[in-house]
């Protein structure tokens, strides 16, 4: 995809880049949303933010193989795991900004 057509609007008057924004913030608040319950912004090691994103990705295809006509309902459900995915993805990369960080530190 090339710039010009993120730019361009749909038939809704929506552009790719009006998506690509909101799918972003709904990211960002699930994973402000994830981070108040379970009292923490990112996880305890890598094998732990793996185990949580598969979990939420099979939670994803679950939806995938069961409805092969999916209802609009079904659409908003795959829509909420993508989002999850996308914050526990999120999650993961804060993890590495951390662990980077701490590793510039201490190897100044």
């Amino acid at each position: 995809m090339t710039i010009d057509e993120i730019e361009k609007e749909d038939i809704w008057g929506q552009t790719w880049k009006d998506s690509i924004l909101a799918g972003l913030e709904l990211i960002k608040e699930e994973y402000w949303k994830a981070s108040k319950k379970q009292g923490k912004t990112t996880f305890h090691s890598y094998h732990e933010g793996y185990a949580v994103l598969l979990e939420e990705v099979e939670e994803f295809w679950e939806h995938l193989k069961v409805y092969s006509n999916p209802s609009l309902t079904d659409l908003a459900n795959r829509k909420a795991e993508c989002v999850q995915i996308g914050a526990m993805a999120l999650a993961l990369i804060i993890h590495c900004e951390i662990d980077m960080t701490l590793f510039d530190v201490i190897n100044e």
